[in-house]
Order: C-alpha cells, then structure tokens, then sequence
C-alpha cells in the first residue's frame, strides 16, 4: 500500500512538472510573437571601434528605423539585419548649419557657422509596428564611434537630445528657431537690432526662441553619459528653450520637465547627480550656456559653487560640465544645472512643494504642473514687506523686529553680503533674485515656518574688473535690493552680522583659494572651450579670452576686500 502511494506521488509530480514546463514553453513562445518591446544587443553608449546592431522583436512585428534624427514611421527602412554603425563625424553637417537659430548671426560676424565637420554620434530611432501598420512601440539608442581619439571630452558629461528636427528647426514652429516674421525681414535686408522698437526685443513675442511657458515645450528623448560613458540616464521628457538674454545666444539654454505625459511619471526616474543627495529625481533640470559668460564658461559660477556649497544658509545648485548633442550634432560645453523653484526648494529644505511660493525676478511662482501663476497675495505681500522697510526706520527697534518676523534675518544676510561682495551686476528685484516661503506651517521644519528666505542663481555676471568696479560702486544707487540692504544697515543688529559675513566671504575668497578652483576648472575646462570656439566660430583667440577671464577673476579677488570698504562708505552713510 506505501509504495502504491509513491507511485502516485511520483506520477502525479512528474505530471505537473510536464505541464509547468509546457506552461512556460507557451509563455516564452507567445512572448517571441506578441511581445512589441524592441531589444538591442549594444546599449547606447562609448565604442573604440565600429559595431553592429542586431534589433529584436517580436514575430507578429516588423522595425522601421531612421539615422538621421527623424522618428521613423511604417515607410521607412525596414530592419532586415544588423545595421553597422562607424563613427558620423564625418557625414555632412545638417542642424548645425542652419544660421536662423540666432539673430547674433545678423548683427556682426562674429559668430559663424562651422567651417568643419563637427562631431557627431550616430541616433538610431527604432519603432515596432503590427502589420497593419499601427505603431506599438519605438526607442531610440545613440553611439559614440571612436570618441577616444577625439578632444573635448576627457572629464565631462555628455547630454544628447533627441527630438523630431522640425521641433527645434523648422522655420515656423522650431524652438530653436528666429521664426518666420524676422526670417521674411532678414531675408529683406533687415538687420536685427537688440533694442530697436521694430528689429529688436519689443517684437520678442514673434521670435520662437523668446517664447516662453509650457505651450512652447517639445516632446524629447535625453540620454546622459557620465564622463566614463556609462548611461545615467535615458527619458522621454519635455524639451523648452530656458533663460532670458542667453536664449537670444548662438547655444541656447535648455529645460528639461519629466511629465507623465511623456514618460509616464512626473519626474525623472533616475537620480541625476544634481540631486544634492536627494532621494527621488528631480522634476525638471537644465542645461545652461553661462549667458554674459558665454565664452569662457561660468568660470564664476564655479567658483561660488565650490566655495560657498554647504557654508550659506541659501543652497547652491551643483553644475556640472556637459556637452551637449542636438539629434546626433556637436553643441559645444555648457553646464547641467538645477532650475530654481518650489520643487528644488522643497527637495533642498525638506518642505510641501505644494506648500512653497517663490518671488522670482519680480514675480510670483507656485507649484502644480510646472504653472507659473502671478500670485496677487503673495506678491502684494512681498511687495509690502519691501515697501515698509523702504519706508520705516530700521533704527527703531521694533521696526526692525518686525522685518526680523516677516523674513530669516541670517539668511537675508548670507545672500544680500554674498551678491554685493562678487559685485553681481546684474541683481535686482525684478531680475536675477529668488525669495521665497511656505505658505502654511509644517510641523517639525524650521524652514516651513512662513518667513521669507533667499536664492541665489544666475551670477554670471559678477567678478568685474577692477577698473569697471571703480565705476561700479558709485552705481550701488540704482540697485534697489542694495537700497534695500542700506536701510536694514541704520539698524546696529543687522550691520554687525552685515559686517561679519563680509569678513567671512573674504576668507572665503581669499586668492590662493580661488586659485586652486580657477586650476581645477581649467584642467576640465579650457579643451572644451577651444572646441566651444571652434564649434560657434567665434573671433577671438580662446587661450587670451581663458588667460584674461583669470587674471580678471584674480585680480577681483585680490582687490575686493579693498573695494569694499568703499563700497561700505555708501551702504552705511
């Protein structure tokens, strides 16, 4: 009777180990028909030597793929074998040479298209169709062939965007474009003017890459390799020209918004290395040009970074030294940077995003949706804080006591002593300067308790030269945040801590500290840039521009605590 039962046991188990393993034979043969998702045997990435690409999919479905940057459709070619992939730098430049991605081309020959061929990876864009012809599934790989014999990207990061070349080109609705209504007066003889009512920034409204918000983001792929060229991260995401004179250069800004639209969550999926050791990814980031700095790089920005990074009670962004490719074309340098807004402050400090209004260059922002709503309390409120500090007599006591309940004194003090000190020309209320609040308490954040506290972003034009500062000085009048710091100074309190915090920013800047910086920047930095020059043809001599920004830089430096004291002569009079 036992071994009747063993019997019928091992039957039994060897029956239904037969029909698990027709079970998983069906799966896998039902997964090689119906499965649409397109594998690769070579990732994007870093390759010495050319390769082959073999694509698989499954049988119920053939691949369509395009090498040019265009998303492929059912009639273009067909995936029959494995596609080899050389090094594209030397193919033809195409996005590269179109001259209407910036009015700078018409002012002056400054700026020229590139004489050579510029680098180029290869963008393989593949989608899946049934054979009916519907799309169920596309991807996008890029390679780099042969990089390593290349210059310009030892220690840096490489950011390639992919985007249907009509999106950023095209004429009439490309982002990165002039735009019909100056493409029909140039092709008159018209010559753009900055400032000039009829050729210049009051027709901005009719120039693709100065509009602004949402409605003019486009639908992209990034992939971002680390400077070992390892794949950080690959997204589909929006794609927006960013910044305010710089979109108006040759190398535009880029912001980039994860949405669920696009990728299926609201942000980025990865954590990019601007996360500040954040623990989920960021919501949008960008990719800057350095704007006034535009030929040497942010060097100055660099330095803040280094030197006032975790020593300030404002957060400084982390950047990072990235070249960027548009649909498989050679960009040139420029930096991934933070943007500044209710979601990098609510990751930096710990509080509710929804819970934060930010005062940006005048006017007021909140989160939702990337929405950047004028906010009539809030700003009328922060307009009345100024107001009454314009107004009132911070020598009083309990004048000063009320500001001191309204916004983070200390705080206040680390930005307004940091701005002046490096002399940022170009700081005011309603440009270049971010304050910001919760809106309600959070209990157990001391950050969430409702007082304004300071930003500080777009430096890059500071560091001004010694001469040019003799001038400056006696233009403090005209900044109104300086007006600002001014009163606060009658009152005793605030100019002591004033006082001691300009006295650390002069340890913090002391030159053979910005020294040491300015040579790390320079042993990443200055390849890139002689290729930025290259790349943008820009006339002038690349080593001489590095070799004066430098000295200039220095020479700030060594003389600010000099400066300063004249400076002081008027903030305290």
């Amino acid at each position: 009777m036992m071994v009747s039962n063993h019997k019928i046991l091992y039957a039994l188990l060897t029956f239904s180990l037969f029909w698990v393993g027709v079970c998983i034979w069906v799966c896998e043969r039902a997964n090689s028909i119906f499965n649409p998702k397109i594998i690769c045997n070579y990732e994007s990435g870093f390759y010495d030597e050319p390769i082959e690409v073999k694509v698989e999919v499954g049988s119920n479905y053939y691949v369509t793929y395009t090498l040019d940057g265009r998303a492929p459709n059912a009639a273009c070619t067909r995936y029959e074998g494995p596609i080899r992939i050389t090094d594209a730098s030397e193919n033809d430049n195409v996005w590269s040479m179109i001259d209407e991605t910036s009015l700078r081309y018409f002012e002056s020959d400054y700026y020229m298209l590139p004489n050579y061929k510029v680098d180029k990876c290869v963008v393989l864009r593949m989608a899946a169709f049934d054979y009916q012809g519907n799309q169920v599934c596309s991807d996008t790989r890029e390679y780099f062939i042969g990089f390593n014999e290349k210059t310009g990207y030892k220690d840096m990061y490489n950011l390639c965007v992919v985007t249907d070349p009509e999106n950023f080109f095209d004429i009439e609705k490309g982002a990165y474009s002039v735009g019909s209504y100056f493409a029909r007066k140039i092709e008159n003889g018209a010559i753009y003017e900055m400032y000039s009512d009829e050729y210049g920034w009051k027709n901005e409204d009719k120039v693709n890459w100065a509009k602004t918000g949402r409605k003019n983001e486009r639908a992209a792929t990034i992939e971002l390799f680390n400077p070992m060229g390892q794949l950080v991260i690959r997204e589909r995401c929006g794609a927006r020209i960013r910044g305010g004179e710089s979109r108006y250069s040759v190398q535009k800004p880029l912001g980039f918004y994860a949405r669920e639209e696009y990728s299926g969550h609201d942000r980025f999926s990865t954590l990019l290395p601007l996360n500040r050791g954040g623990t989920i990814g960021l919501k949008n980031f960008i990719i800057h040009n350095s704007g006034d700095d535009f030929e040497v790089k942010l060097i100055d920005f660099v330095i803040y970074n280094a030197l006032l990074n975790g020593k300030m009670s404002f957060a400084v962004s982390p950047i990072i030294p990235c070249n960027l490719f548009i649909d498989g074309e050679y960009w040139g340098p420029m930096y991934l940077m933070r943007d500044t807004n209710c979601y990098t402050i609510g990751d930096d400090y710990g509080v509710d995003a929804e819970n934060v209004v930010v005062i940006k260059s005048g006017d007021s922002k909140v989160a939702g949706d990337d929405t950047e709503l004028l906010e009539t309390e809030n700003l009328d409120e922060w307009n009345k804080l100024l107001e009454f500090i314009r107004c009132h007599d911070m020598s009083d006591q309990d004048n000063y006591e009320y500001v001191c309940s309204q916004i983070d004194i200390e705080n206040l003090v680390d930005y307004a002593a940091t701005e002046i000190y490096i002399a940022n020309a170009d700081w005011h209320i309603k440009n270049n300067s971010a304050f910001w609040r919760t809106l309600k308490q959070e209990t157990g954040n001391n950050y969430a308790d409702g007082k304004w506290r300071c930003s500080l972003y777009d430096v890059n034009l500071s560091f001004e030269s010694e001469e040019k500062m003799r001038y400056e000085h006696e233009q403090y009048i005209h900044w109104d945040l300086c007006d600002m710091v001014h009163d606060l100074c009658k009152n005793d309190e605030f100019k002591k801590l004033y006082l001691e915090k300009l006295e650390e920013l002069e340890v913090l800047f002391a030159p053979d500290k910005v020294q040491d910086i300015i040579d790390e920047w320079s042993s990443v930095m200055e390849e890139p840039i002689r290729c930025h020059f290259k790349r943008f043809g820009i006339a002038a001599d690349a080593d001489e521009m590095i070799k004066e920004e430098k000295e200039q830089i220095l020479n700030f430096c060594i003389n600010r605590p000099e400066e300063m004291k004249k400076v002081n002569e008027w903030m305290f009079r």
